[in-house]
């Protein structure tokens, strides 16, 4: 069984590179991911980009943007405070514009257990 990942990703004005991003995260092999997306009240229309492109995706959650926060650490505190992680096994952060190999999760995993 694969471990499952709750994956924090904090979004401002990503239209540009959020795209590949998010496709990079769910191609993430032998792990379980889903991320949770906090979007700090872009004017680009990064949600609606999201939806429109992941219509069917259920891994993908989007919390409801009703404040500005400012920059990504107050996003992604915001993001620790709000998501619920008891049904995962390990958290991990992703800015939207980088671009993750394919084990980079699993890798990090087996590092973490082996220490």
């Amino acid at each position: 069984m694969y471990k499952k990942i709750a994956v924090l990703l904090a979004s401002y004005n990503g239209t540009k590179y959020i795209k590949v991003q998010v496709d990079s995260i769910l191609n993430q092999k032998e792990v379980d991911v889903e991320i949770f997306i906090s979007d700090d009240l872009s004017t680009d229309g990064t949600i609606q980009y999201l939806q429109d492109i992941y219509k069917n995706e259920k891994r993908l959650v989007y919390l409801e943007s009703n404040q500005k926060f400012g920059g990504a650490a107050k996003n992604f505190f915001r993001l620790i405070r709000d998501v619920e992680f008891s049904n995962f096994d390990f958290i991990s952060l992703a800015d939207q514009d980088d671009i993750w190999y394919e084990d980079k999760l699993i890798r990090a995993i087996k590092i973490i257990e082996d220490k």
